[in-house]
């Protein structure tokens, strides 16, 4: 940060709790007591997808709100907030099919009421939209870039009205993903 300069310093990271079957959590937690006031919010990945319309894994769910019993581990958002680390939920990929993104996520209107209450049921700050359609599957367009700024304004003018921000994870290498100028007004981070 420049000297003199009164912006504060944020820190964020996205964590999978379910690519280790939640046998990290304590030492993620743990990390984090070990360097307090450091990380300011997590993107979380607690098993909502862009899987053909929003999907929620309710075992993966499970990692985030009610801890791994077997392993010990607290329930990561809980630990998360007696930190004073805000989170924000993660809407993946799922499929990584451009097709299931605009029949289900950029046509359905129910899917902002549907994120705004999950957000607002897990006490989340808001979204990270990490949405990556892969060349493998039917290409993303220009006009798909138009279509999720779009979905991205709703969203985030549906999450702001509640006192909650969205963020979106950005690449140049997909065309639905490497238009800034576009994206930018849409949400309020781009990662």
């Amino acid at each position: 940060m420049a000297k003199g300069s009164t912006r504060k310093r944020t820190v964020s990271f996205w964590y999978a709790p379910a690519s280790y079957g939640g046998m990290d959590i304590n030492n993620t937690v743990n990390l984090l007591a070990q360097h307090p006031g450091v990380v300011s919010t997590v993107l979380v990945y607690c098993g909502h997808s862009a899987n053909g319309g929003l999907k929620v894994d309710a075992k993966t769910l499970a990692l985030c709100t009610d801890g791994v019993p077997h392993a010990g581990q607290p329930p990561l958002l809980q630990a998360l907030k007696r930190q004073g680390i805000a989170w924000e939920l993660v809407l993946d990929s799922g499929s990584s099919d451009v097709d299931d993104y605009r029949a289900s996520l950029f046509a359905n209107a129910s899917v902002v009421p549907a994120l705004v209450s999950a957000a607002k049921a897990l006490g989340a700050r808001g979204w990270n939209f990490d949405l990556e359609p892969q060349k493998h599957k039917p290409a993303s367009t220009a006009h798909d870039a138009l279509a999720f700024a779009s979905f991205c304004a709703r969203t985030r003018s549906a999450l702001h009205a509640v006192g909650m921000r969205l963020t979106v994870s950005v690449a140049q290498w997909c065309p639905m993903l490497k238009n800034y100028t576009l994206l930018a007004p849409t949400a309020d981070r781009l990662f």
